[in-house]
């Protein structure tokens, strides 16, 4: 008899720690339960092609509203491989070789840097008028060279961006102060 009190007990202690653990003892907050999944903010999934450079690539990217950083891919051609020299602002340069359809990653800070861009102010019915400068809020700029040496010829384009995002929670990119340069040179001799 005295062992089925003893084992009782305990049950019952076992029960109320168990009870206890899961209630969080009273304590009125809930503890966070982890399920392994990740939790995403509400920004768009979507990429939107920014730029396309024939035969070497695109930069796709979202641009959300409120988000701190921005994600803008170089997604290569599926012609040959790529090496790609990048730098972000006045940082490090960084070199990479891109496989055919491979992509890789810039990750760019919103309004970090700001640009002056020319604006039409046209006069009350006239369609043409006078041209001011606006000083628009842009990630800072990110200088790519992209080079492609396939038969016959290499390919060179080198890149100057800025980004900033269209009104709305679209999370389209607009670029700004972006400048494009593209060589080709022969790889044989005449």
């Amino acid at each position: 008899m005295a062992a089925t009190v003893k084992r009782s007990a305990v049950v019952g202690t076992v029960i109320g720690i168990f009870v206890c653990t899961l209630s969080a003892c009273g304590s009125g907050r809930e503890r966070p339960v982890r399920t392994g999944a990740v939790a995403r903010a509400s920004y768009p999934e979507r990429s939107y092609e920014v730029l396309s450079l024939s035969a070497l690539g695109k930069f796709e990217g979202s641009c959300p509203r409120g988000a701190r950083s921005w994600t803008l891919r170089f997604v290569a051609d599926d012609a040959a491989n790529e090496t790609v020299s990048y730098r972000i602002g006045g940082g490090r340069h960084h070199t990479s070789d891109v496989n055919p359809g491979k992509s890789i990653a810039f990750h760019l800070i919103a309004n970090t840097a700001r640009t002056h861009e020319p604006r039409l102010v046209p006069p009350r019915g006239q369609p043409r008028g006078l041209t001011t400068a606006v000083s628009v809020p842009t990630t800072k700029p990110l200088s790519v060279q992209i080079y492609q040496a396939t038969e016959p010829q290499t390919l060179r384009a080198n890149v100057r961006l800025a980004l900033r995002t269209i009104g709305g929670e679209s999370g389209q990119c607009v670029l700004v102060g972006s400048t494009i340069s593209a060589y080709t040179y022969p790889n044989s001799r005449p």
